[in-house]
């Protein structure tokens, strides 16, 4: 459920990112940028704003860097998952 508010959440909201696949198990969403953003940036920003998410570049050490984020849906009910996007 927290999956699928998150994942329809991103889907609505935020059209520019891509979903690299809908996990059947698991904590989170990857999620890819577009090539010119910045994901380091973009986490500092968004905690700066108080909404805690993961930069992706750093986990891919082995493949062509490329901006992702990192969105766990563990910690919160679906609800608070859908405030965050928003």
């Amino acid at each position: 459920e927290r999956r699928d508010a998150l994942a329809g959440a991103v889907r609505s909201e935020l059209p520019q990112l891509t979903l690299t696949s809908l996990p059947q198990g698991g904590l989170h969403l990857w999620c890819r940028l577009p090539d010119d953003a910045d994901d380091v940036r973009i986490v500092a920003d968004a905690g700066a704003a108080g909404v805690v998410v993961s930069a992706g570049s750093p986990c891919f050490a082995g493949d062509p860097p490329a901006p992702h984020l990192r969105l766990t849906y563990a910690g919160a009910g679906p609800a608070e998952l859908v405030v965050a996007v928003l």
